[in-house]
């Protein structure tokens, strides 16, 4: 599973609290400023360390995230090791409508402006092995699982699960088998 680095605004801090708590209930390693800085460290040191042993960093794009200077920094310094490996490593994740930077723009956004689709669509970009998220399919009714879909989107619905462990069940379900004897 991935190694992220969260890269958000103070003002973001709850969605990204959320997000490190969903992260790590799918299996994840979210590192987030918070949890990873202790009283006494060095706060550009362990940053760096933080961007270094990422596979990522998931920058939480909203208005008060473009205009910080340390967000930038952050995701930037991601962005050119990013070049250089040839491999994506820079996820944006749309919070709220902003003036996308200029380096991000060509690139495909998870939005999170509904935070399950940019929840499901951020962890398929970290681990490639689920399948691309695709659009509904018009025969799912007939389709082989409907009634664990309908049963899931029942059990979402309702609240009384938490949205991590729902996720953890849809992602079960989107596994598609590489075995034709299994299908």
């Amino acid at each position: 599973m991935g190694r992220v680095f969260i890269s958000h605004s103070s003002h973001d801090k709850g969605v990204a609290r959320k997000l490190v708590a969903d992260l790590k209930t799918l299996g994840h390693e979210p590192w987030l400023d918070e949890y990873a800085i202790r009283v006494g460290d060095s706060i550009p040191d362990k940053i760096e360390q933080g961007l270094q042993n990422a596979d990522f960093v998931a920058i939480l794009l909203s208005p008060a995230a473009v205009r910080s200077g340390w967000v930038d920094r952050e995701w930037k310094a991601k962005y050119w090791a990013e070049v250089s490996a040839g491999r994506v490593m820079v996820l944006p994740v749309l919070l709220e409508d902003c003036e996308i930077p200029l380096l991000l723009a060509p690139k495909k956004y998870a939005d999170l402006r509904n935070y399950a689709t940019g929840l499901v669509q951020l962890v398929a970009a970290i681990d490639p092995v689920l399948p691309p998220m695709a659009g509904p399919s018009p025969t799912l009714e007939a389709a082989p699982g409907a009634d664990e879909v309908g049963k899931l989107i029942q059990r979402i619905q309702s609240r009384l699960v938490p949205l991590s462990q729902c996720f953890a069940e849809t992602l079960q379900l989107a596994v598609i088998p590489t075995d034709p004897v299994d299908r």
